[in-house]
């Protein structure tokens, strides 16, 4: 990566189907960010880019040009080649929490993005509702969910299903943001949670935290997972030297 040069990531975003107003507000962004949008159908998600005044160019991406189409965007991440950390999270799971902080400390330090996944298990008894608040959080500013779920984590040990909407007023107080008192009326951000578990499920996620190193500078090795946190950094700068 030449200096200067922005870096280069695949963003993966479910856009809906048939009501234009269920789109999120990540997927939004991550749209505005784009350079290039690849879809199946580039008419029909102009209309979706049109009606939120995304600019972004559209290349067509379907079965019948798959190869190449791949082949040249793959050529184009790597022209701003970057590495990023993945991770699936649980708010509920203690090694989640333990993990947290190294996992920022390790993309700060080699300024990489950390991209976080909900992924709430079903034996954790708050962890999907702390999920969906995070999400409120997201849409009401940027970092801001992500310092929510800091937050939840910092606060774990202390949290109960009875006690979690109280810490959740208690963040909103101190960031001096609005906390509506039924903050998914109609099931947006548990959709968004959904989604992020469905695709960790298709990407085969047993456990929480899986951490993932992803580079698009060797297409033969796309990602690690990372199995032991105290080899964190040293396979970040495996990865970026590639």
């Amino acid at each position: 990566m030449t200096p200067g040069a922005a870096a280069g990531r695949l963003v993966v975003c479910p856009t809906p189907i048939g009501n234009l107003e269920d789109v999120t507000l990540r997927v939004l962004s991550a749209l505005r960010d784009a350079d290039v949008v690849a879809c199946e159908d580039t008419r029909r998600t102009r209309v979706l880019l049109d009606r939120y005044g995304v600019r972004a160019r559209l290349v067509s991406y379907h079965e019948h040009n798959e190869r190449a189409r791949a082949a040249e965007l793959v050529k184009r991440m790597r022209a701003g080649a970057t590495v990023a950390l993945v991770v699936f999270q649980d708010l509920q799971c203690p090694m989640c929490r333990t993990d947290a902080p190294l996992e920022e400390q390790a993309a700060k330090a080699h300024k990489i993005p950390l991209v976080r996944h909900d992924f709430p298990l079903p034996m954790h008894n708050w962890s999907f509702n702390a999920a969906v608040l995070a999400r409120y959080f997201d849409s009401q500013g940027k970092d801001l969910g992500n310092q929510f779920r800091d937050f939840i984590f910092e606060h774990q040990p202390e949290i109960t299903p009875d006690n979690l909407q109280s810490f959740a007023q208690r963040f909103a107080t101190e960031h001096k943001t609005d906390l509506p008192f039924v903050v998914d009326p109609q099931g947006k951000l548990a959709a968004e949670v959904n989604a992020d578990k469905a695709f960790g499920n298709q990407v085969g996620i047993q456990h929480t935290p899986t951490l993932y190193v992803v580079s698009s500078r060797n297409p033969a090795r796309p990602f690690v997972e990372v199995t032991d946190i105290k080899q964190l950094f040293q396979l970040i700068e495996a990865m970026q030297t590639e």
